[in-house]
């Protein structure tokens, strides 16, 4: 019988006496019973029970993670308690409603704007219908785009999606000018009183990952690339994000694209994402996906193929 020249060593997680080989032995500086027991040491090294910062129930969470609420429910409880004034870095101020007179708060961008001040989408649509659609500068407004679309741009409103999202902001009240220039671009539908961009994308020109997963040809790469170039100028030179509503759910899902640019008024162009296709209506609210989908013009140019 062959004389064993290994050792016993313990287990360093639950103390269980193993043999190990001489080569075995000079491998590791930590030795263990399973790869079971070395994955549950590893496991408590890094991670830690942490309470939630609002309910104070225990979170098992790795040691890097910068998580402080156990639920979406208590992050947004803290949220609620800790806006306007209540926040230290809020360095907004009190505007009153144009239209119901009520006093609410505003971040300082839309506080030193010129626009006019809703409290609510209703009190704004009932403010254009009934003051400003009236006045004789909103009626030689509305007659000179017109003019002006037919004259330059003949073929801007005739695709379908551009059309459905015009019909939109009309349903909801917003003004809008279609194809507004911006020195080397146009915006698709710009929100004159909330210095707010719309953009209609097209499944194939712009190349919606969701039809196009995996691949995208050379025309859809140009265009990858003009939509990257736009999107970069318009937030360094101008403070502009823009709302990007995509054909398949303006044509088929119209009502996530309306509550989408609801949303996005009234945050003052702040979102957790700007593209239509992740978003849903869950129980009758506007609901970000669970999964987020990168658009190309997101990703670096030479992956987009």
């Amino acid at each position: 019988m062959a004389q064993k020249t290994g050792v016993y060593i313990q287990c360093e997680y639950c103390g269980k006496t193993v043999y190990k080989t001489l080569s075995q032995y000079k491998k590791r500086k930590q030795h263990f019973c399973s790869n079971k027991c070395q994955s549950l040491l590893k496991r408590e090294i890094t991670f830690e029970h942490r309470p939630c910062e609002v309910c104070g129930e225990d979170m098992y969470i790795s040691k890097k993670s910068t998580q402080r609420f156990c639920s979406a429910e208590c992050q947004h409880t803290w949220q609620l308690g800790n806006t306007g004034f209540n926040n230290r870095r809020f360095q907004g101020g009190s505007v009153k409603c144009e239209s119901c007179g009520k006093e609410f708060l505003v971040g300082k961008y839309v506080l030193d704007s010129d626009r006019k001040h809703f409290c609510s989408t209703s009190c704004r649509q009932t403010w254009y219908s009934t003051v400003w659609s009236q006045s004789e500068d909103w009626k030689l407004e509305s007659r000179e785009r017109a003019v002006s679309l037919l004259k330059n741009n003949p073929a801007t409103t005739q695709t379908k999606p551009q059309i459905a999202v015009n019909s939109m902001l009309d349903d909801m009240g917003i003004t809008y000018r279609n194809e507004e220039p911006y020195t080397y671009y146009a915006i698709d539908n710009y929100l004159p009183e909330f210095d707010l961009a719309v953009e209609v994308m097209g499944d194939y020109w712009h190349s919606s990952p969701l039809k196009y997963p995996n691949s995208v040809n050379d025309k859809q790469r140009h265009v990858i690339s003009r939509d990257k170039a736009k999107h970069t100028y318009l937030k360094n030179i101008y403070d502009i994000e823009i709302l990007y509503l995509w054909e398949s759910d303006i044509l088929k899902r119209p009502e996530v694209c309306i509550e989408l640019i609801r949303h996005y008024i009234e945050c003052g162009g702040n979102l957790q994402d700007y593209h239509s296709f992740n978003y849903s209506i869950v129980d009758g609210r506007l609901e970000l996906n669970d999964v987020i989908v990168r658009p190309y013009q997101e990703r670096r140019i030479e992956t987009a193929c």
